[in-house]
């Protein structure tokens, strides 16, 4: 089962975002989130969170309120309802930018997500919690970043990337896994130990 998340951080390109929308079985705003999903033309099944910023709450949706004074962030507790319902393809929008609170807590959060086929939408830019095993579809010249977020990764086989790596470890705070580039069509990533995010980009976002 697939679901798009919607929270309320920045969205600055909606047309790149609409290949990833198809064959949803639910729509969960975060919030605010609501407004994204009003400019996708998607309409929300649920809408979850202390609803402080969404403005006027359409009547016909479903909600799932709390109150502002809580423990976890709206973006959270929709990722924690997609868990509990058990939907195994994940499609997130509007989890970057705007705060950088914000921000890097949902980067750490996508981590949790390693059992689905999760993806975290930045525009054109793909994040992804890294799994024991990655196959990467793209193009020659997409970059590839591998990011340790929990201590190191270690034991990073890759093929189909100009710079190989082959059972090495990288370490955590360090640039290393950062701006590979595939060669291919394809690309596998494997790690034996470790918490990561695997970030593809296009080309021309090198910088």
């Amino acid at each position: 089962m697939k679901a798009i998340l919607i929270a309320g951080g920045e969205v600055t390109d909606y047309e790149v975002l609409r290949p990833q929308l198809s064959g949803a079985e639910a729509v969960i705003c975060a919030d605010g989130g609501y407004r994204h999903a009003k400019t996708l033309g998607l309409l929300p099944t649920l809408l979850i969170g202390d609803m402080d910023s969404i403005g006027d709450i359409p009547p016909n949706i479903p909600k799932k309120t709390y109150p502002a004074r809580k423990d976890a962030t709206d973006g959270e507790l929709v990722i924690e309802y997609a868990i509990e319902q058990g939907f195994s393809e994940l499609v997130l929008i509007g989890f970057c930018g705007g705060r950088i609170d914000h921000y890097l807590t949902n980067l750490m959060l996508l981590s949790r997500l390693k059992e689905q086929n999760a993806v975290m939408l930045d525009g054109a830019i793909q994040i992804r919690p890294l799994k024991r095993k990655n196959i990467i579809s793209g193009m020659p010249g997409d970059i590839i970043s591998l990011i340790p977020i929990g201590g190191d990764l270690e034991g990073i086989t890759t093929e189909g990337l100009d710079y190989p790596l082959s059972g090495e470890t990288l370490f955590f705070a360090s640039s290393r896994g950062n701006s590979n580039v595939m060669v291919s069509e394809q690309c596998t990533i494997t790690i034996e130990k470790g918490i990561g995010l695997l970030i593809k980009s296009p080309a021309e976002t090198e910088g």
